[in-house]
C-alpha cells in the first residue's frame, strides 16, 4: 500500500525509481518489508535505517544536552543535496518507543537545530512541485504509543489495521476509491466562490479567510491514513477563538486544553491546562 499506491501520489513507483526508506531499529519489520515491495517493484532503496530512543539509548536526547551552538546549527549541505538529487520518493515510518524522550529539553535548542535543515526542505518543496518528487509517511505501533492512547498493543495495532483497511479484501482497490472521491471533494470545494469560512460550535467562534488564489487539495497518498480535504487560509483573515479537546506532543511534552482568540490574524490570547 505504501510503495504501490501511496507513493507517486496516488500511482505508486515506476522500475528504475530511487525510494529512501526512513525508519528506527524497532521497525524493523515493516522496514524490511517496505524495501522488499520495492524491489519486486523494480525500484531503488537508499536506506536511512538508525537506532530507536528505548531504556539503554537516548541518542535523540544525546544530542540535544551534548551539542554546542555550531553542532545545533550544523547542516550537511552536499549529502543532502545528494540525497535528494538522486531519490525520486521518500517513505518515513513514524514510531516512537519513548514520546517524552525530549522532554525538558529546551524547545529553543531543537527549533534552532531544524531551522538549520529548512534549506533541505526548500529543496524537496521545490522539486515535489516541480512532479519529481513524492514522499509518504505510515505508522508503526509501539508498546509505548499504545499507553498513550491508553490501549493495549493489540487494540492499537487494530485501530491502524482498521484505518488503513488492512482488513479488507482489497486494501488499494479501496484506497484508490477514497482518494478518487477526495479529489472530487477538492475539486468541487474549489469551484465554489467562497469569501470567508466560519467554524462554529461548543468549543469553536472562528472566522477563516481563503484568499483569492487559494486552492482545496485532498489525498495524494502524504500520510497513510489520511482523509484531509484542505485549504491554507490567509492568516491576515482570522478572527475568533478555537479550544481543542485533543492532546498534542511537542518537543517530548504533552500539550492539553489549548485555547486561542485570534485578533487581525494574530493570536492574541493563549492557554493550556
Amino acid at each position: 500500500m505504501l510503495v504501490n499506491f501511496a507513493l507517486g501520489s496516488g500511482r505508486g513507483i515506476a522500475p528504475g525509481e530511487v525510494v529512501r526508506v526512513h525508519g528506527a531499529e524497532n521497525t524493523k519489520p515493516l522496514f524490511v518489508e517496505v524495501c522488499r515491495c520495492v524491489w519486486r517493484a523494480g525500484g531503488h532503496v537508499i536506506q536511512a535505517y538508525g537506532p530507536a530512543d528505548d531504556e539503554d539509548f537516548k541518542l535523540s536526547r544525546d544530542f540535544y544536552e551534548l551539542a554546542s551552538e555550531a553542532q545545533l546549527q550544523f547542516f550537511p549541505e552536499h549529502y543532502e543535496r545528494g540525497i535528494l538529487e538522486q531519490s525520486d520518493h521518500a517513505l518515513v515510518i513514524y514510531s516512537q518507543t519513548d514520546p517524552h524522550v525530549l522532554r525538558d529539553i529546551a524547545p529553543e535548542q531543537i527549533l534552532r537545530h531544524n531551522e538549520s535543515f529548512m534549506p533541505a526542505i526548500e529543496w524537496e518543496m521545490a522539486k515535489e512541485g516541480e512532479g519529481r518528487f513524492s514522499w509518504t509517511i505510515g505508522l508503526y505501533g509501539t508498546e509505548a504509543m499504545a499507553a498513550e492512547a491508553e490501549l493495549s498493543i493489540e487494540q492499537y495495532w487494530d485501530q491502524i489495521i482498521a484505518a488503513c483497511y488492512l482488513d479488507e479484501p482489497d486494501p488499494l482497490t479501496r484506497w484508490r476509491e477514497t482518494e478518487a472521491r477526495l479529489t472530487d471533494r477538492a475539486r468541487r470545494l474549489g469551484e465554489l466562490e467562497i469569501d470567508r469560512l466560519h467554524v462554529e460550535g461548543e468549543d469553536v467562534d472562528l472566522w477563516l479567510t481563503l484568499g483569492e488564489k487559494r486552492r482545496w487539495l485532498g489525498g495524494g497518498g502524504r500520510n497513510i491514513p489520511s482523509f484531509e480535504v484542505f485549504t491554507t487560509p490567509d492568516w491576515r483573515g482570522t478572527e475568533g477563538r478555537i479550544s481543542f479537546s485533543e492532546p498534542l506532543y511537542e518537543y517530548g511534552s504533552l500539550i492539553k486544553g489549548i485555547e486561542l482568540e485570534f485578533r487581525d490574524g494574530r493570536v492574541a490570547s493563549a492557554r493550556e491546562e
